[in-house]
């Protein structure tokens, strides 16, 4: 099957992992702390977000059933601390759908940072949790979603509900992820823009830090595995550090185009203070002719 040119343009644009957050409050059915076991959801279900999705029950089981609670190999679904995954806060002793969402029950380690996140969430400090995931971009439809009822729409269609179009948002209907981890995350905000409003010696200083934690992962690898991730890292450092050459082309010629207009206007001033001075000349010349 072809997939929708919505969802082409989605995939152009997307990270090859991305995030979603959703918001919690304590004594509330989304989360709850029991000595160092918390549980909670880690997503909702049937929901427009922030990025058009709707993430329909299913879209974990794949991923719970190679990767989840009984999985004993390596690449387990971790729970973590901001994403961070040298940053593990505990295992997972529930991970499964409901009708809700995605429920999991998690035993906190005694570490220092898992201790600070069981403070901080009886305080009311830390409110979010969130996914990290890559889409399966075969396993995605583009649909409506009415605001309004909650419900998917087929496109050009009218809600099943209300019978009402003016209330129908676009969505991209997931019906299945792959799903890496579960994080507590301190701000419900855009993770997905990585990098934003930074000055050009911060995105330097952002390079080399990428590199490093890449070397050092690369160092874990086989040599084989290790030269071909070497090398796609290559081409992506290069590429952040590429100015493309009709960037290039358009700066120069702004930039000779703004140096002729201020050189054409400072000919101008100096042609209309020349005539200026013609004119006052002649001025003071028909004076004199008149005193004399």
């Amino acid at each position: 099957m072809a997939i929708h040119k919505k969802i082409s343009a989605k995939r152009e644009t997307a990270l090859p992992v991305m995030y979603k957050t959703v918001a919690f409050k304590l004594d509330e059915k989304s989360m709850s702390v029991t000595g160092r076991t918390v549980t909670g959801y880690l997503a909702a279900f049937k929901n427009l977000d922030g990025d058009h999705d709707v993430l329909m029950p299913g879209c974990f089981l794949k991923s719970i059933a190679e990767r989840g609670v009984n999985h004993t190999g390596g690449n387990s679904i971790a729970h973590l601390w901001q994403h961070k995954m040298d940053t593990p806060l505990g295992k997972y002793t529930v991970l499964k759908e409901d009708d809700y969402g995605l429920y999991f029950e998690c035993v906190y380690d005694d570490i220092q940072k898992a201790n600070d996140a069981l403070v901080q969430f009886k305080s009311g400090t830390l409110t979010n949790f969130s996914i990290g995931y890559s889409y399966i971009w075969d396993k995605m439809e583009y649909m409506d979603y009415c605001e309004k009822d909650n419900c998917i729409v087929m496109p050009g269609g009218a809600c099943p509900v209300c019978g009402d179009k003016s209330s129908l948002s676009y969505c991209f209907v997931i019906k299945e992820l792959e799903l890496y981890e579960g994080s507590v995350v301190t701000l419900a905000c855009n993770e997905n823009a990585l990098f934003t409003g930074l000055k050009s010696e911060q995105v330097e200083d952002e390079i080399n830090i990428l590199t490093e934690e890449a070397e050092e992962l690369l160092s874990t690898l086989k040599a084989r595995k290790r030269y071909e991730l070497g090398q796609i890292f290559s081409k992506l450092k290069s590429l952040a550090k590429f100015e493309p050459i009709l960037e290039s082309k358009e700066s120069l010629r702004l930039e000779a185009e703004k140096k002729a207009k201020e050189a054409k206007n400072a000919e101008d001033a100096k042609l209309a203070a020349g005539q200026a001075d013609k004119t006052k000349k002649r001025k003071f010349a028909g004076l004199a002719t008149l005193a004399n």
